[in-house]
C-alpha cells in the first residue's frame, strides 16, 4: 500500500518544497508579511503529516522542527532574523535532498548531509525562545483530550451509522467465544488532510497489528481507497484490546483529529436500527424542505450547482507518450486511406473521410493540449537560485517573471531547464555590476533581470534580459583573433551580431579567471546545444551599458507539426511550416550575386538563396527558367530554399533518424507519407550556415 501511494507523495512533496522556497523568497523581503508565515506554517505541517503517514520519520522530525520554528514566530514570541531564514533555506534543501534519495532509494537517510546537526540548531533556536519550543502543545495535548472528548461524544450516540446485519451480529458472537470484544469507533481526520486514503490505511493497519479485525466500514473500504468520503469514517472492530489501549494506538497515527470509542451489543444496536424503521414515514415529509427560492437548503443546492469544479488527474509520463505515439500512427493511416483513395478515384465515402479527418483533426488537438504544460514548472525553480548566487556575490538584483503561465511541450520542460540556468548565471555574473560599480554609471544599485516567455504564431519565445554591462563587441572579437576563428579584417566587418554569436562557441570565454560560476566556456555551448537539438534557435542582442538580450524561440510541439512537401528531382522533403514566411515563383533573371552569394529582391528586401540539390549535394538537371522558392523566416533573419516543385501542405509525424545520423545537420527527422515513402525533414536552421 505504501508503494501505491509512493508516486503521489513525492509529487505532492515536490510541490509543497516549491512553494516553501517561493513563500521563503516573500518572507526575505517582507519578514512582517504573516500571512507568508502562517502559509509556511501549513505547508510543513502538511508536509509533515504525510512524511509520518508514510513513515518516512528523519523527514518529519526536520519539518516538525521548522515548524515549532515558524509558530514561535508566528505567536510573536520569537524575531523572524537573517540567520533563521539562511536555516530554513537550507532545510527546504535538505527536504529536497530527501525526496529525491526516496524517489531513488525508497528511504530519506542522506550519508553525506548532517540532518540531525540543523535539526538541532533549530532546538537551540527554540530553546532560547520565552516559549520554551512548546510551539505543538496542542499536539501533544491532543492524545490526553481524545479520550475525554471521546467520552462526551458516546452519549450522543444513540445509534450506529452502520447497517447491522444478521450475518454480522454472528462474527461478532463467534468472536465474542474467543475473548474479543466488539468495538463502534469514529474516526476523524483532520481537515484539509492530504492522501486521506494512506491515512485511514494506516489506522486499520494499527487495528490489525494489535490483534484486531475490521467487520465493516462506513462508507466501504473501495471508496475509502478512492477517498470518496469527508473527514470520517465508522468501524465495527473486535479486538481484545480495551478502549483505552485502542484509543491511545489510533490517536497516534499522523492527522487523526480525535477518535471515539465506545463497545457495543450489535443485537442492541439492531433493535434500535428496527425501532428507528417503523417511525411514520408522514413525519418526514412534514419536515421536507421547501421548494420555494426563500428554502435555504435549496438556495445552498443552487449555488453548489453554479459552481464550477475543475477536476485534474494525475497521469504517466510514459502514457502520454504511448498516447502520442498512436495519434501519431492514426494520422499516417488517415493520409494512407487518402492516398489510396485518390488513386482509385473513389468518391462514395468522401462525406466519411471528411468526418474521420475532422474527428481525427479534433483528437490530435486534445492529445497536444494534455501534453501542454505551463512553463511556471520550469520558471519556479529559479528564484531561488538567483537569489543565492546573487548573495554569493555581493551584488543586488531584482528578479522579476514574465509569461509563466505559457504552455510548452512537456518534452521541452524536461530539457529547457539547463539553458535557462546558464543564462541567467551568465546575467548575475557577467552582466549584473557590482552596486558601487552601477552606482558610478548612474545607474541604480539594483541590477534587474527579466525571464519571460510567451507565444509567436507556432513558436515559444523565452527571453533572459538583463540591464546590466552589456556584451563587450571588442573583447569577444579579440579573443575570437587570438583563438585563431576569425582574422582581424574580417573581425572589423562582421555586424554586432555575428561577433555576440561567437560566445556560443565550445570553449569560448572572455572571463580572465575561472570561478565556480563561470570563466570555462561551457554554458553558453551547453545553451546552443540543447535548444538547437529542440529544434529551435537562439540569438542575442546586446548594446554596452545598457543590457543584454538573450532569445530563444522552440516549435510548440517535437510530435506532430504541418509541413510543406517539396520535392527535387524525385525526391520528397518536408519544411515545417512554422518557419515559412512565403512562396513564390522566380526567373534565372531574378537571381543577383552580392559578395558571391546569389540573393533575389523581393519588395525592396535583398534575400540569399540556396538551391537546395546544391546544399545537398544531389545530382540535378540543367535549371528551368523559372523556378519554385521557399523564404525561410529564422528570427530576424530570412534565406530562400530553391526546389523543383511545391507538393502541398499536410500533417506529418516527425520520426527520429536515430544515433546513426546524429551528425546530419541538414535533417531533422523523417515522415511516413501517405504513399509509404519516406520524407526527410529539412533542419531549416543548419541549412543556410
Amino acid at each position: 500500500m505504501r508503494d501505491e501511494y509512493l508516486g503521489v507523495f513525492i509529487d505532492e512533496s515536490r510541490e509543497a518544497i516549491q512553494r516553501m522556497n517561493d513563500i521563503l523568497l516573500e518572507v526575505e523581503q517582507d519578514p512582517e508579511n504573516m500571512e507568508a508565515i502562517n502559509e509556511l506554517f501549513r505547508i510543513l505541517h502538511t508536509l509533515k503529516g504525510m512524511a509520518g503517514t508514510m513513515e518516512f520519520n528523519t523527514m518529519m522530525t526536520l519539518c516538525h522542527r521548522m515548524e515549532n520554528v515558524l509558530d514561535e514566530i508566528r505567536n510573536g514570541r520569537m524575531k523572524l532574523t537573517e540567520d533563521i531564514i539562511d536555516k530554513l533555506f537550507k532545510g527546504a534543501d535538505i527536504l529536497d535532498q530527501m525526496l529525491n534519495m526516496i524517489a531513488e532509494e525508497g528511504t530519506d537517510e542522506l550519508t553525506d548531509v548532517d540532518v540531525e546537526g540543523l535539526i538541532g540548531h533549530f532546538e537551540s533556536i527554540l530553546g532560547q525562545s520565552p516559549g520554551g519550543g512548546k510551539a505543538s502543545g496542542k499536539e501533544e495535548k491532543r492524545e490526553e483530550s481524545v479520550e475525554e472528548e471521546g467520552e462526551s461524544k458516546e452519549e450522543e450516540e444513540e445509534s450506529l451509522p452502520i447497517e447491522v446485519t444478521d450475518e454480522l451480529i454472528h462474527v461478532a458472537k463467534e468472536a465474542e467465544k474467543k475473548g474479543f470484544k466488539t468495538y463502534y469507533i469514529k474516526v476523524f481526520l483532520k481537515e484539509g488532510t492530504q492522501l486521506k486514503a494512506a491515512r485511514m490505511y494506516l489506522v486499520f493497519h494499527k487495528i490489525e497489528d494489535m490483534g484486531g479485525e475490521i467487520l465493516r466500514t462506513n462508507p466501504s473500504v473501495e471508496d475509502i481507497e478512492d477517498e470518496k468520503f469527508d473527514w470520517d469514517v465508522d468501524l465495527i472492530v473486535v479486538a481484545k484490546q480495551d478502549t483505552e489501549k485502542l484509543l491511545k494506538a489510533l490517536s497516534s497515527v499522523s492527522d487523526v483529529d480525535r477518535v471515539i470509542i465506545k463497545e457495543v451489543s450489535l443485537e442492541e444496536v439492531k433493535k434500535q436500527q428496527e425501532k428507528k424503521e417503523e417511525k411514520p414515514k408522514e413525519i418526514e415529509t412534514k419536515k421536507a424542505p421547501s421548494s420555494s427560492p426563500a428554502s435555504p437548503a435549496t438556495s445552498k443546492d443552487h449555488d453548489k450547482k453554479k459552481k464550477k469544479i475543475t477536476q485534474t488527474v494525475r497521469v504517466d509520463i510514459e502514457k502520454l507518450d504511448t498516447l502520442m505515439n498512436l495519434m501519431g500512427e492514426l494520422v499516417i493511416a488517415r493520409s494512407r486511406i487518402v492516398e489510396t483513395l485518390k488513386k482509385y478515384n473513389i468518391k462514395e465515402i468522401d462525406e466519411s473521410l471528411a468526418q474521420l479527418s475532422r474527428i481525427t483533426l479534433d483528437l490530435q488537438n486534445i492529445v497536444m493540449k494534455i501534453r501542454m504544460v505551463p512553463i511556471a514548472y520550469v520558471f519556479n525553480r529559479f528564484p531561488r537560485m538567483v537569489r543565492d548566487l546573487a548573495k554569493q556575490m555581493n551584488k543586488e538584483v531584482n528578479f522579476i517573471i514574465k509569461g509563466e503561465d505559457t504552455e510548452l511541450d512537456r518534452t521541452f520542460v524536461e530539457e529547457i531547464g539547463d539553458p535557462i540556468l546558464h543564462l541567467l548565471r551568465n546575467a548575475i555574473d557577467h552582466g549584473i555590476e557590482s552596486k558601487e560599480e552601477r552606482i558610478a554609471k548612474g545607474k541604480p544599485p539594483v541590477g534587474t533581470i527579466v525571464l519571460s516567455a510567451r507565444h509567436e504564431g507556432n513558436n515559444v519565445v523565452i527571453e533572459v534580459s538583463d540591464d546590466g554591462r552589456g556584451l563587450d563587441r571588442e573583447k569577444i572579437a579579440r579573443k575570437a583573433i587570438e583563438r585563431g576563428l576569425i582574422d582581424e579584417t574580417r573581425a572589423a566587418t562582421l555586424p554586432d551580431e555575428e561577433i555576440f554569436q561567437l560566445i556560443f562557441l565550445p570553449g569560448f570565454s572572455t572571463k580572465d579567471q575561472v570561478t565556480e560560476v563561470s570563466g570555462r566556456g561551457v554554458g553558453m555551448d551547453v545553451v546552443k546545444n540543447v535548444v538547437e537539438s529542440l529544434k529551435g534557435s537562439v540569438s542575442i542582442e546586446s548594446q554596452k551599458d545598457k543590457g543584454t538580450r538573450v532569445t530563444i524561440r522552440l516549435p510548440l510541439t517535437l510530435a506532430i507539426i504541418q509541413a510543406l512537401l517539396v520535392k527535387v528531382n524525385d525526391l520528397v522533403y518536408a519544411i515545417p511550416i512554422a518557419s515559412i514566411d512565403s512562396t513564390l515563383k522566380i526567373t534565372k533573371d531574378d537571381i543577383q550575386v552580392v559578395q558571391d552569394q546569389e540573393v533575389v529582391v523581393i519588395r525592396q528586401e535583398v534575400i540569399p538563396i540556396i538551391k537546395l540539390w546544391e546544399t545537398l549535394q544531389i545530382p540535378h538537371d540543367e535549371e528551368s527558367e523559372s523556378m519554385n522558392v521557399v523564404i525561410i523566416r529564422i528570427g530576424n533573419k530570412k534565406y530562400g530554399v530553391v526546389v523543383d516543385t511545391l507538393i502541398g501542405q499536410d500533417d506529418i509525424v516527425i520520426k527520429s533518424l536515430g544515433k546513426l545520423f546524429r551528425d546530419v545537420k541538414e535533417f531533422s527527422g523523417g515522415a511516413v507519407l501517405g504513399d509509404g515513402s519516406i520524407a526527410l525533414i529539412l533542419d531549416v536552421t543548419n541549412l543556410a550556415v
